[in-house]
């Protein structure tokens, strides 16, 4: 009897050490903030109207036109690559990682421009004239869903693709690849980052709302680069190339 006990004691324990030592799944918290942000995005439509018609009177901030018109650069693939070109060759012994940088930026921008298919919005700066001070509704910069399926499809071309922002988009997977890279300017990027969103408001290309989306989507697009995604892992073997010890044990042990 002592010894059915016994047994049954160290399955339970065994049992438990192994509960115990079952690895959590653990989210990045950065998931939670694209959340976030995505819920910005549909409450900021209360303010969509009046923050750029107030933009459109040049009231604003025509103080900060020119240095957003700098920083704005960071969100455009020209920008992009003149930093890509720069840090190849500073950074020499860190190229292997400008590749996931690279697609990092690549999938959050376009990703932004696919939703741009599905939604059509008409730019701030696109009403004619003073159009856009007269305009009561937000669901009046709205043209429809889908608007390339459309009879007559007029709600096409870049001034109706306004939702979302795809420079924001750009620039915060940008600065999130960035801060990969570089951890201790992660301020800096996403100040940066803020920066292009602010540009994209005051210039009348986009609404709040577009640049809350366009900064959700270039997060989570970002992140697929990161943590333990498959896509990730492949990025993590090509930046850590086995040394030709480590392989020769490898093959040895098999």
């Amino acid at each position: 009897m002592s010894g059915l006990t016994t047994t049954a004691n160290s399955i339970l324990s065994a049992t438990g050490t192994a509960q115990s030592v079952r690895p959590r799944i653990q989210i990045d918290r950065r998931y939670w903030i694209a959340a976030i942000l995505s819920l910005l995005a549909g409450l900021a439509l209360a303010i969509d109207l009046p923050v750029s018609q107030w933009m459109h009177t040049r009231q604003g901030l025509k103080g900060l036109h020119q240095p957003l018109q700098v920083v704005e650069a960071l969100g455009d693939s020209v920008g992009v690559a003149i930093v890509l070109i720069t840090l190849s060759l500073v950074a020499v012994s860190r190229r292997r990682e400008l590749l996931r940088m690279f697609f990092t930026v690549l999938a959050g921008g376009l990703l932004a421009d696919v939703v741009k298919f599905f939604v059509a919005r008409l730019r701030p700066r696109s009403f004619p004239g003073e159009g856009l001070l007269h305009v009561e509704s937000v669901t009046e910069t709205f043209y429809g869903w889908l608007p390339f399926l459309q009879s007559g499809a007029v709600a096409v071309g870049s001034k109706y693709q306004s939702f979302p922002s795809a420079h924001t988009a750009t620039g915060v997977a940008f600065a999130v690849a960035l801060t990969r890279m570089y951890p201790l300017g992660g301020w800096w990027f996403s100040f940066l980052a803020a920066m292009i969103a602010l540009q994209r408001v005051e210039t009348g290309a986009h609404y709040v709302s577009d640049t809350c989306l366009g900064a959700a989507i270039g997060l989570f697009a970002a992140l697929t680069f990161q943590g333990g995604t498959p896509w990730s892992k492949w990025f993590d073997r090509h930046e850590n190339p086995p040394t030709e010890d480590a392989e020769t044990s490898r093959i040895f042990a098999e």
